[in-house]
C-alpha cells in the first residue's frame, strides 16, 4: 500500500498563555465606553434622542452650560446615584460638567431645528461645527457667496469646501468666496499602494502588474518622451520608449530583483521590484 501526504508549510503565529490560576475572578461587569472626540457633532434631531443620559453618585452635581450661556443645575449634590436626561432642544454649543468626573460638549448643528439661516448678511448662517460648511457644500447648499458666522468652540474654525476660502465680511461675519489660486479639474481614477514606502516593492504572486511612465513628470504632455528598462534577475535588459502618460505591462517570471529605470527631461528614476513567490513549500513522503 502507497501512502503520499502532502503538506503545506507556510508561516505560522502563535499564542502562550500562562498556566498560573487567577489571583480573583469578579462577576461579569457591563459597561459603555463612547470613543467619540469632543465636541462631539449632533446633526439631526435623531441623533440627539440617542445621547445617553448623564449619570452620577452619591454627592456628585451635575450641571448644563446652554447656546446662550445660560447655566443650570440638573443634579445638586445627589443623595444617591442615578442618572439624568440632558434636555438638548436647540442649536448650539452644549457642555455638561460632573463635580467629580469633569465635562463634555456637544455641537447640535442648527440645521436640526430649523435656526440656521439663510446664509445671506442679513441671515447669517450658525455654523457650530468645522466640518459642517464641507459636508453642505458637498450635498450642493453652499457655495460663493454664502455667509455664516462660526458659533462652535472658541479658537477653532470650519473647513472652507475645495475651490473656496473664507473672506471677513464684518461683525464677526465670514463669507465664501471662489479661490483664485484653486483650479478644480474633473475626477480621475488612480491607484495608490500605502502597503510599503516606494518606490521600491515586493510581489509574491505572478500575475500582471503596470509600470507607470510619463515625459514630464505626470504632467500628462501626450508629446513628452520617456525610456523605460526593465532588467530582469538574470541581466537580461529590455528597453522601450514611450510619449505621454501611461503604464506598461510588467511580468515577473523568475525570482529575484527586477531593477526598473525611467529616463525622461534628462532624469532617471529606478525601483526595485523584488519577486518572491510564496513563501511555503510541499513535501510529498512515500
Amino acid at each position: 500500500m502507497k501512502l503520499q501526504l502532502a503538506l503545506a508549510f507556510a508561516a505560522a503565529a502563535f499564542a502562550v498563555f500562562a498556566d498560573d490560576a487567577p489571583d480573583a475572578t469578579s462577576n461579569p461587569i457591563k459597561y459603555s465606553l463612547d470613543t467619540c472626540s469632543q465636541p462631539r457633532v449632533l446633526r439631526t434631531q435623531a441623533e440627539v434622542a440617542m445621547l445617553w443620559e448623564a449619570t452620577y453618585k452619591a454627592g456628585e452635581t451635575v450641571t448644563r452650560t446652554a447656546p446662550d450661556g445660560t447655566s443650570s443645575t440638573l443634579v445638586g449634590n445627589a443623595a444617591t446615584g442615578g442618572s439624568v436626561a440632558l434636555g438638548v432642544n436647540a442649536g448650539g454649543l452644549w457642555t455638561f460638567t460632573n463635580s467629580a468626573e469633569g465635562e463634555a460638549t456637544f455641537a447640535v448643528r442648527h440645521s436640526a431645528y430649523g435656526t440656521l439661516g439663510d446664509g445671506t448678511v442679513a441671515s447669517p448662517a450658525k455654523i457650530v461645527d468645522v466640518m459642517e460648511l464641507f459636508e453642505m457644500a458637498t450635498a450642493g447648499t453652499v457655495g460663493d457667496g454664502y455667509v455664516y458666522t462660526f458659533v462652535g468652540v472658541p479658537g477653532a474654525s470650519p473647513l472652507p469646501p475645495i475651490g473656496l476660502i473664507a473672506e471677513a465680511a464684518g461683525d464677526g461675519l465670514w463669507k465664501l468666496v471662489a479661490d483664485p489660486d484653486v483650479v478644480v479639474s474633473g475626477s480621475r481614477v488612480y491607484l495608490l499602494d500605502t502597503r510599503q514606502g516606494g518606490p521600491d516593492r515586493t510581489v509574491n504572486v505572478r500575475r500582471g502588474y503596470s509600470i507607470a511612465y510619463s515625459g514630464d513628470d505626470w504632467a500628462r504632455d501626450a508629446s513628452a518622451e520617456s525610456t523605460v528598462t526593465v532588467k530582469t534577475p538574470t541581466g537580461v535588459e529590455t528597453s522601450q520608449s514611450f510619449t505621454g502618460t501611461d503604464a506598461t505591462p510588467f511580468v515577473a517570471t523568475k525570482r529575484g530583483e527586477y531593477t526598473v529605470t525611467m529616463t525622461a527631461g534628462g532624469k532617471t528614476m529606478t525601483a526595485v521590484i523584488t519577486y518572491a513567490p510564496g513563501a511555503g513549500f510541499i513535501v510529498f513522503v512515500e
